[in-house]
């Protein structure tokens, strides 16, 4: 059989297994989406609109896409739950592709974070982004990890039949 190249770890951190973790990360995952997304809703609710539709800065685009795909990650990070307690690797898969989406976004928000404080603009938020990516990237890893556990294990049960 093939081997992966991509490594896969054995149990989440603290030493719980991958089914627990995984159950874990998405009650976290779905919490922070949540807060995230209604906190950027009403950001832009409450902030000056007109200005925000009319400005098509590459700062806005970014924030109104990271509220789409937080609110998407939101109700992924449910099916994940539920995809974890019922061990059906396929339901993980949008949780998986969301979840990397949403990395590549928040890792090009913080480049663009990062450029404006070269010019010296200083956003507070860096350092938090910078810890909510490096985290969400651990989290998928979790995640891929107990995805690949019950997909192989399903794939050596319809073997053995």
């Amino acid at each position: 059989m093939a081997t992966s190249s991509i490594p896969i770890l054995k149990e989440c951190c603290c030493g719980c297994s991958l089914k627990t973790g995984s159950m874990i990360i998405g009650f976290i995952t779905l919490v922070l989406a949540s807060v995230l997304t209604f906190i950027a809703a009403s950001a832009l609710v409450h902030h000056d609109y007109v200005i925000l539709v009319q400005d098509s800065s590459l700062d806005t685009i970014m924030e109104v896409a990271l509220l789409v795909v937080r609110a998407l990650q939101a109700a992924f990070s449910l099916l994940l739950i539920i995809a974890t307690h019922r061990e059906q690797a396929v339901m993980i898969l949008p949780w998986l592709v969301i979840s990397l989406i949403a990395i590549l976004l928040e890792g090009t928000s913080l480049g663009i974070m990062l450029s404006h404080l070269a010019v010296g603009e200083i956003n507070s938020r860096i350092f938090s982004m910078a810890t909510h990516v490096s985290v969400t990237g651990y989290f998928i890893f979790v995640v891929f990890s107990y995805f690949r556990e019950i997909r192989n294990k399903s794939l050596m049960t319809t073997m053995k039949v």
